[in-house]
């Protein structure tokens, strides 16, 4: 299995350690930043396999962020946190912004590995 270089993007310090740690338990490289742009300037400047956003950030939604990271770097797959429940509206538009796959928050370790296998070795 290839190592991935994930990019956590969360302004909650605590949801996104936690997710960064289970990549790096589940044998990835994971860096992390607390907003929206923070993560452009990031996805700009290095390369990543994987982004893992939080969907409600100050400044930045996560559909734009994806949105944004996609233009930039087309083949990174993306995974959307919310933890709210999201309209079929909403969830169209997220789809349209790029996003490969969306989960509630409160994920366990095995969801994640799970939902990365899924993106990475159908």
């Amino acid at each position: 299995m290839k190592k991935l270089q994930i990019l956590v993007v969360d302004d909650y310090e605590g949801n996104r350690e936690v997710v960064a740690e289970f990549a790096r338990t589940l044998g990835h490289a994971a860096i992390t930043a607390s907003d929206g742009q923070e993560a452009v300037e990031l996805v700009s400047l290095s390369y990543f396999d994987l982004l893992i956003t939080d969907r409600q950030m100050p400044g930045m939604f996560g559909e734009e962020l994806i949105y944004r990271a996609k233009k930039i770097r087309p083949a990174m797959k993306t995974i959307l946190m919310t933890g709210g429940s999201l309209s079929a509206e909403t969830t169209a538009a997220i789809s349209a912004a790029g996003c490969d796959a969306i989960f509630q928050k409160s994920i366990k370790i095995e969801e994640l590995g799970k939902i990365m296998g899924l993106l990475f070795w159908k």
